[in-house]
């Protein structure tokens, strides 16, 4: 578990990666050099990858729930994982294999990419959602 310092700093990190180490030192009561060695040490032992994230108001996504056929579950999983337009893939429950966040730049497109993945991959129930908008997104902190 991350200790309430470092998850203010992880906060910052998290709604402004450009932050200041002054402005993040200000806020948490620390020196400038403890913030800095606590955020190395956060990236070595929390961190998984810094990533940028886009205003995706321009995108077509969709929210895919798939029931797989489990013979080919792996190799569609596979497919779906090196894909790239799929953003976000979680393996889930209740009779379900995954979901699958997709974003194309155009409805077109995407629609075009579930009809192929509905024909010849092995997929025997799949439920679409369209994401309209996002009303909270990478805000956790633990």
């Amino acid at each position: 578990m991350i200790e309430e310092t470092d998850r203010r700093i992880v906060g910052y990190l998290r709604r402004n990666a450009r932050v200041s180490l002054t402005e993040v030192a200000k806020d948490v009561g620390l020196p400038v050099s403890t913030v800095y060695d606590r955020m190395r040490r956060i990236e070595r032992t929390h961190l998984s990858r810094h990533a940028s994230l886009l205003d995706m108001k321009d995108y077509a996504r969709m929210a895919v729930v798939l029931r797989l056929e489990p013979q080919r579950r792996a190799a569609v999983l596979e497919f779906l994982k090196k894909h790239e337009n799929v953003n976000s893939l979680y393996r889930i429950n209740h009779g379900f294999d995954c979901i699958a966040e997709l974003v194309f730049p155009s409805m077109v497109r995407l629609h075009d990419f579930v009809r192929d993945l509905n024909t010849g991959f092995g997929v025997l129930e799949c439920h679409t959602y369209a994401i309209v908008d996002d009303l909270k997104r990478e805000e956790f902190v633990p």
